[in-house]
């Protein structure tokens, strides 16, 4: 089984310290990013992580990649996270542009701090995603 889990640090107008190198600024004339080089990745090879574990692995830990992620046929959970600033007062779209991964958990923190939790992937019932798009679509506030 795959599993992706999309970990975004921050999705507001704040960002925390630590991550302010790397962090993608959205911004009003922005259109379209691929962030694959701001990407970090994990694999969890026996699944038990859950999100507090995540947040507190060091940054060294990670792996950094330029290239879109590729995992192939694994029963490993895979987490990535990026740091993303919105000074735009609108909504965004996050596009996983892979339409075969059986799961995935999106995690942010919006404008208010909360953390926000999304769920979504091929075995979840179609009615389970943000946009009804033959890709992951998931919409930011």
């Amino acid at each position: 089984m795959n599993r992706f889990l999309l970990y975004l640090f921050s999705l507001s107008i704040f960002s925390f310290p630590l991550l302010a190198h790397e962090t993608f600024i959205i911004n009003e004339k922005l259109e379209s990013h691929n962030l694959k080089s701001q990407l970090r990745l994990i694999e969890d090879k026996e699944g038990n992580f859950n999100f507090e574990d995540v947040i507190n692995i060091p940054d060294e830990s990670w792996s950094k990649t330029n290239k879109d992620p590729s995992f192939g046929y694994t029963n490993s959970t895979h987490w990535a996270k990026v740091s993303i600033k919105s000074i735009k007062e609108n909504l965004f779209y996050l596009e996983i542009s892979y339409p075969h991964l059986d799961f995935i958990d999106l995690y942010y923190y919006n404008q208010e701090g909360n953390l926000i939790q999304k769920k979504t992937g091929e075995y979840l019932p179609f009615d389970s995603r943000d946009l009804k798009y033959k890709n992951f679509i998931f919409l930011i506030k």
